[in-house]
């Protein structure tokens, strides 16, 4: 069984880390159309929201973050693993509580 991780050398790539962890997540919780699409959307619809943009995000990654989209694309643990990390960021950016409505 493949790891959630996929082949992305984690522990080798600070940059990978930065722009998954710190820069895309900032980019969308500061992204107006994102911001206005969820203003006043329930949890479920603003989880939606964010996947949508996220796998637009992760097209523009193709070229420089190749293994990295790879993974994103055809694993789809590893892929729900980073969503929901990076949606939790994003939330706690935002200043939201994580978790709600999850269940």
């Amino acid at each position: 069984m493949q790891s959630p991780w996929g082949n992305t050398e984690w522990s080798k790539n600070d940059k990978v880390k930065k722009m998954l962890f710190e820069d895309l997540p900032e980019d969308i919780a500061n992204d107006e159309n994102y911001i206005r699409a969820t203003r006043k959307a329930d949890f479920k619809n603003t989880k939606i929201t964010f996947n949508k943009m996220m796998e637009e995000k992760f097209q523009d990654l193709i070229f420089d973050f190749t293994d990295l989209y790879k993974d994103f694309a055809d694993n789809q643990e590893f892929k729900k693993v980073v969503l929901g990390m990076m949606f939790d960021i994003v939330m706690i950016k935002q200043g939201m509580e994580i978790g709600v409505g999850r269940r």
